[in-house]
Parts: structure tokens; C-alpha cells; sequence
């Protein structure tokens, strides 16, 4: 049983309560599920595109999870309609920091070469 008060200390154990706590998370959910019924035509396959078969064929999703298609009046890419199926990672991405810095930051001698170069050295291209 619970508590009339709270403790000081945080539990280790999720609540196993039905009810929705007093305070928002501090993260958002992340929601990355396949759109149910996905079904767009693929023209250059003269097939059906799904969800599922994005799942189940590797061919597939390097053929088309990066193509615009439109479903249901919504124009984007597969992957944003299938992750699970295109294995997506949707997660967000962390946001820049807020100033770029002033100076340039150290590199020791040995992380040196594993920064490509812009131009290539003494006049020939290096193959990695």
C-alpha cells in the first residue's frame, strides 16, 4: 500500500498504478510506429508498397525507404511513414549548442589524421 506521504528518496521500482501522475514528464514519448494500412502504389516494381513488406524485404527498404510518396493526401518520405518497417531511428536529435565557440578546439597529434583534410596533401588525393 501506498504512502500517505511522499518519501524522500526516489523509488527504484516503476509505480504499478493505472492512474496518470500530477506532473509531466520531462521528456517527450517517443512515437515511432509503422502508419497501420500504409499501402502506396510503386510504379518502377509495378507492386504494392507496405509497412510490412519494407519489414520482411532488405531490398526493399534500400530501394524505397528514402523515396517521397504520398499517402492519404500527405506527401513525405517512406520512412517517415514505415520506421519500424524502413528501421528508422527517429529519435530526436539534440538540439545545437546555443553559441559556436570563439576559438578553435585542440586536437592532440594522434586524433590529427582522423579529421579528413579539405585539400589534398602535397598536391595528391589519398585513398583511406
Amino acid at each position: 500500500l501506498p504512502s500517505k506521504d511522499p518519501s524522500m528518496l526516489p523509488s527504484n521500482k516503476p509505480s504499478l498504478s493505472n492512474k496518470p501522475s500530477n506532473l509531466p514528464s520531462t521528456l517527450p514519448t517517443i512515437t515511432c510506429h509503422d502508419v497501420k494500412k500504409f499501402k502506396v502504389w510503386y510504379e518502377p516494381r509495378q507492386s504494392k508498397l507496405t509497412c510490412d513488406k519494407l519489414s520482411k524485404n532488405a531490398w526493399w527498404r534500400t530501394e524505397t525507404c528514402n523515396i517521397f510518396v504520398t499517402y492519404k493526401g500527405e506527401t513525405n518520405r517512406v520512412h517517415n511513414f514505415c520506421p519500424e518497417g524502413c528501421r528508422y531511428d527517429c529519435t530526436p536529435t539534440k538540439l545545437p549548442t546555443y553559441m559556436p565557440s570563439t576559438r578553435p578546439s585542440f586536437l592532440s597529434p594522434s586524433n590529427q589524421n582522423k579529421i579528413p583534410s579539405m585539400e589534398p596533401i602535397n598536391g595528391t588525393s589519398q585513398n583511406l
